[in-house]
């Protein structure tokens, strides 16, 4: 039986974006599997902020190697077009950090991070973002305009060791 390369299906990820909420947001939660999970059928990977968040989902590749490098270079490139300073940022075999400072005040700071499972089935990407102290956080109007979706978009190709994503 023939296995397509790219099979998602995606969800949006609730954001607690209330000024008064917590200190920061997780804006994405991407799993890259060897074997998706029998309720996840073939699909289309949503990258857009919808008015509550922007994507979860399940992406099949196999075999799946560890991208963290790729991740974080991946999430470098990203930076350096959109206004954010890398801060901090390691790659250790099966994991990786970054965090990347908004270059103008209130734009909060990303958290990007990537681990692969010890027996290499799951791979997986999340993007967090923590506003500044004392700033409302951002509206899902204003994550699309700092670019977040080409960010995800770019993490998942990452993820699953596309270079030419």
């Amino acid at each position: 039986m023939r296995r397509s390369t790219f099979a998602a299906r995606a969800g949006l990820a609730a954001l607690a974006l209330a000024a008064c909420g917590p200190s920061s947001s997780s804006l994405a939660d991407l799993s890259v599997v060897d074997v998706l999970p029998k309720e996840v059928g073939p699909g289309g990977f949503q990258s857009t902020i919808a008015d509550a968040g922007i994507a979860t989902g399940y992406f099949f590749k196999a075999p799946i190697f560890d991208c963290g490098a790729i991740v974080l270079d991946s999430a470098r490139a990203w930076a350096g077009r959109h206004g954010y300073t890398e801060t901090d940022g390691a790659v250790t075999p099966r994991a990786a950090d970054l965090t990347l400072a908004a270059d103008r005040a209130g734009g909060g700071t990303l958290v990007v991070r990537y681990t692969l499972a010890s027996d290499a089935s799951l791979g997986r990407v999340w993007i967090q973002h923590e506003q500044d102290p004392g700033m409302a956080a951002p509206t899902p109007q204003e994550l699309v305009s700092m670019g977040l979706p080409e960010l995800v978009q770019g993490e998942l190709a990452a993820a699953r060791c596309d270079m030419g994503g």
